[in-house]
């Protein structure tokens, strides 16, 4: 029987990478059909797009490394350092 505990665990970050590249295309998207006109800082009436550029570089950096580092999952099961390391097997 699997845990409840270990259904969570896996169900956070589940699709990380292609939630960010769709949030991509859309920041992309909404800067060049909304934002663009309108420049990098605004116009006093309007916002630029550096928070939607800022927005769509974090999501990119998910899309293409994933969310490990970031996890939930990497507080609740720190593994101990020795468990990568090579035996001495002589």
């Amino acid at each position: 029987m699997v845990d409840d505990r270990a259904i969570l665990q896996a169900g956070i970050g589940l699709g990380t990478r292609f939630v960010s590249a769709i949030f991509v295309l859309l920041m992309v998207g909404a800067t060049i059909k909304v934002k663009l006109a309108v420049g990098f800082l605004g116009n006093g009436q309007m916002a630029g797009y550096e928070l939607d550029l800022a927005f769509a570089a974090m999501a990119l950096y998910l899309a293409v490394n994933g969310s490990k580092l970031f996890a939930v999952n990497q507080l609740i099961h720190k593994e101990d350092e020795s468990s990568h390391q090579f035996k001495n097997i002589g």
